[in-house]
C-alpha cells in the first residue's frame, strides 16, 4: 500500500499464518515494520533487508519461535535491540548490520545458542560487548565494527571454539586481548578455527601473543592496525604460511624483519607501517608470488633495497619511505611493470635515478624526495604516461626537468581551495587551480635542487604564481561566505602564514613539515605538504566540508542536529588523535593549540584535528620551551601566567 508517496508493507500479510518464508529485499519499502508481523507464528525466513524501513524492530517478532533466518540489515531501523529476540530458540542467523540503532547489545541474546552468524555492524551501539556472547556457542561469524563499544574484550569470547570470523574494527575498545580467545591474542587464545580476525582503529594494547597462528587457519588476519599494541613480533606469524593480509600498520611493535616473517605463499597485502621495526631487508621479500601491496613507511629499516623485490611481478603499491634506507635504486626495478604508486622518500639512497623507471608504464605515483640523490633527471621519466604526482624535492639533483615530463597529460598540479592564515586570526579563502597539462618544456625547465616546496613537488615558483594568480593576490573575494565562485575540480585547504621567529627559521621549518606531512590517522586532517616562499609560506591540507566546531556551535539549528552522541565521538575522536600525536608519532608531535576553531567537523559531523601550523616536534633531548604559543583564551592557566609574568 503506497501511503505519503512511499510504498508500505500492508498490516494485513499478518493474517497469512501459513506463511513461512517472506523475501521483500531490495525494494523501497519505507514505514516502520509492522507489529502484525508477529502474527505469523510458522514464519522460518524473514528478509526485509535493503529497504527504507525506520523505527523500531518490533517485539512481536519475538513470537515467530519456529524462525531461522531475519535479514533486517541496510535499513534505517533506529532505536534498541529488542531484548526479546532472545526467545528465538530457533534462529540461526540475525543480521541487523548497517542501520540506525543505538543503545547497548542486550545480554539475552545469549540465549540464542544456535546461531551461526551475528552481524551487528555499522550501527551506533554503545556500551561494551556483554560476557554472554560467549555461550553462543555454535556462533561461526561475529561482525560487531563499526559502533561505539567500548570497554575490554571479554575473556569469555574464548568459549566461542567454532568462530572463523570476528570482526571488531573502529569502535572503543580497550585493554589486551584475551589470552583466551586461544591461538589467538591472549583471551581469544581457544579460537583454532578462526581465519579472519580485525581489531583495526580501536585502543587496544599490551602484546600480541606468541601463538597467533596455532590453530594453521589463519587467513585474512592479521588485522590490527591503528591500536597500541606493543611488543615483539608473534614468533607464530613466521609459520604462518596461509595468511592473505597481514595488516599491523600504526602500533609500537618492534622486531628483525629478517627474522621475525617468513614466506606467505598466498600473502596479497601487506601492511607494517608507523612500527618500531629494524633490520635489513632479505631475499625472502622476493619470495610472496602474490604480493600487491607491501607498506614498511616509518620504521627503522636500514640496508640496502634488496634486487630479489623486483620479482613480486603482481606489486600495486610499495611504500619503504621514512626508514634509514640506503644504497642505490637498482635497475631492476623495471620489472614491476604493475607497480602504481612507489614511495622511497626520506631515506638516505644516494646515486641517481635509473633510466629503467621509464619501464613502469602503470606508475601512478612516484615519490624519492628527502634522500641524497644526484645527477640529472632521466628523460625516461616521460615514458610514464599514467604518472600522476611526482616527487623529487630535497635531493642534489642538477640540470633541467625534462620536457617530456611536461608533456604527461594525466601528471596534475591542483591547488584547489586555500585558507589563508595569519597566525592567530584565521581567513578562509577558496581557489582553484587548474593543471597544467600542457606546459611547454621551456616554461618548466627549471633547476632542481632544494627548493622549499612539496605540494605535488613541482616547481616552486610556477605553484607559487599559480596562487597568487588564482586569488588576486589574495583579494577579498575569494573569502568563504563572499561569494567565491568554484569551478570543477579537486578541492584542497591551503594556510598562508605571516612571519614569525619560529616560521623564518627555515631549517627547523622544513623539517617539522616533512614529518607533519607523513601523518596517517583518521582523526586528524592530512597534510598535503608545504611551500616556503620569501614572500609566503603556506601549507596545504585536506578540505573539510562543514567548518569547525565553533562555527557549528554558533549556528543554532547545525548544533540541535550536533546531537551529544556526535559530541560523545567527537571527543573520543579529537583523545585518539592527540595520543596519535604523543605515543605513536617518533619523534612525538604537540600540536599547541587545539581549540574549537582547530577541530574540523565534515558532512557526518566527523571530527578532525587541523592547523598544524604552531605544532612542534618533540626533542628527544628537550624537556620544556620557553617560547609560549596557541590561543591564550584555552591555554592552561599555569601556562599563561607563567609566560606572561
Amino acid at each position: 500500500m503506497r501511503q505519503d508517496g512511499a510504498e508500505k508493507v500492508p498490516a494485513a500479510l499478518g493474517n497469512l499464518t501459513q506463511l513461512n518464508t517472506l523475501y521483500l529485499f531490495a525494494n523501497e519499502l519505507s514505514g516502520p515494520i509492522p507489529t502484525e508481523l508477529g502474527k505469523l507464528i510458522n514464519m522460518e525466513i524473514l528478509a526485509l533487508s535493503r529497504n527504507r524501513f525506520t523505527a523500531g524492530i518490533p517485539v512481536s517478532l519475538s513470537n515467530l519461535t519456529k524462525i531461522t533466518t531475519i535479514f533486517l540489515h541496510e535499513n534505517q531501523i533506529t532505536g534498541f535491540i529488542p531484548p526479546e529476540l532472545g526467545k528465538l530458540a530457533n534462529l540461526q542467523t540475525l543480521d541487523l548490520r548497517s542501520n540506525k540503532l543505538t543503545a547497548a547489545i542486550p545480554p539475552s541474546l545469549a540465549n540464542l545458542t544456535k546461531v551461526t552468524v551475528l552481524f551487528l555492524y555499522e550501527n551506533q551501539i554503545t556500551g561494551s560487548i556483554p560476557p554472554e556472547l560467549g555461550k553462543l556457542v555454535s556462533l561461526q561469524s561475529l561482525d560487531l565494527s563499526s559502533n561505539n563499544l567500548t570497554a575490554a574484550i571479554p575473556v569469555s569470547l574464548g568459549n566461542l571454539t567454532k568462530l572463523t570470523y570476528l570482526s571488531l574494527f573502529e569502535n572503543q575498545i580497550t585493554g589486551p586481548i584475551p589470552q583466551e580467545l586461544g591461538s589467538l591474542p591472549q583471551e581469544l587464545g581457544n579460537l583454532t578455527s578462526i581465519v579472519h580476525i580485525d581489531l583495526t582503529n580501536n585502543s587496544l594494547s599490551g602484546v600480541l601473543p606468541a601463538n597467533i597462528c596455532a590453530g594453521g587457519k589463519l587467513e585474512f588476519f592479521f588485522m590490527v592496525s591503528l591500536n597500541m599494541f606493543n611488543g615483539p613480533i608473534p614468533r607464530s606469524l613466521k609459520t604462518c604460511t596461509t595468511l592473505i593480509r597481514l595488516f599491523l600498520e600504526g602500533n609500537q611493535l618492534t622486531g628483525d624483519i629478517s627474522k621475525s616473517f617468513g614466506v606467505y605463499p598466498q600473502l596479497v597485502k601487506m601492511n607494517l607501517k608507523y612500527n618500531r621495526l629494524f633490520g635489513e631487508m632479505t631475499l625472502n621479500w622476493g619470495a610472496y608470488p602474490q604480493l600487491e601491496v607491501l607498506h614498511f613507511s616509518g620504521n627503522m629499516i636500514t640496508g640496502k633495497i634488496p634486487p630479489a623485490l623486483s620479482k613480486l611481478s603482481n606489486l600495486v603499491e610499495l611504500k619503504l619511505n621514512s626508514n634509514n634506507l640506503s644504497g642505490e635504486i637498482h635497475n631492476e626495478i623495471r620489472n614491476l611493470t604493475n607497480l602504481y604508486s612507489l614511495n622511497l622518500s626520506l631515506n638516505q639512497l644516494s646515486g641517481s635515478i635509473p633510466p629503467q623507471l621509464g619501464k613502469l608504464i602503470n606508475l601512478g605515483s612516484l615519490d624519492i624526495s628527502g634522500n641524497s640523490l644526484s645527477g640529472s633527471i632521466p628523460d625516461e621519466l616521460g615514458d610514464c604516461i599514467k604518472l600522476q604526482s611526482l616527487k623529487i624535492n630535497n635531493n642534489h639533483f642538477n640540470g633541467s626537468l625534462p620536457g617530456a615530463i611536461g608533456n604527461l597529460r594525466s601528471l596534475q598540479i591542483v591547488l584547489v581551495a586555500i585558507v589563508v592564515c595569519f597566525t592567530i586570526l584565521s581567513t578562509i579563502v577558496i581557489i582553484f587551480i587548474h593543471a597544467h597539462n600542457k606546459r611547454k618544456p621551456q616554461e618548466i625547465a627549471t633547476t632542481i635542487g632544494r627548493d622549499m616546496f612539496s605540494v605535488w613537488n613541482f616547481d616552486g615558483r610556477l605553484v607559487f604564481d599559480d596562487i597568487v594568480r588564482a586569488t588576486e593576490n589574495f583579494d577579498n573575494k575569494y573569502i568563504v561566505g563572499t561569494g567565491a565562485h568554484l569551478q570543477d575540480g579537486q578541492i584542497v585547504a591551503v594556510k598562508k602564514l605571516h612571519s614569525t621567529e619560529e616560521v623564518n627559521d627555515e631549517t627547523r621549518f622544513h623539517s617539522e613539515m616533512e614529518v607533519l606531512s607523513q601523518i596517517r590517522q583518521r582523526s586528524i586532517v592530512k597534510l598535503y605538504g608545504f611551500c616556503s616562499h620569501p614572500e609566503y609560506k603556506f601549507l596545504v591540507y585536506n578540505y573539510i566540508e562543514r567548518g569547525s566546531l565553533h562555527m557549528t556551535l554558533q549556528n543554532e539549528e547545525v548544533a540541535r542536529e550536533f546531537d551529544w552522541q556526535k559530541r560523545s565521538a567527537l571527543v573520543h575522536d579529537v583523545a585518539q588523535a592527540i595520543a596519535y600525536l604523543h605515543y605513536e608519532c617518533n619523534p612525538p608531535i604537540i600540536h599547541r593549540d587545539i581549540t574549537s576553531n582547530n577541530i574540523l567537523l565534515d558532512t557526518s559531523f566527523k571530527a578532525y584535528v587541523s592547523d598544524f601550523s604552531t605544532a612542534r616536534i618533540l626533542k628527544p633531548d628537550s624537556s620544556n620551551w620557553r617560547a609560549l604559543a596557541g590561543t591564550y583564551s584555552h591555554m592552561a592557566p599555569g601556562t599563561y601566567f607563567l609566560f606572561s609574568h
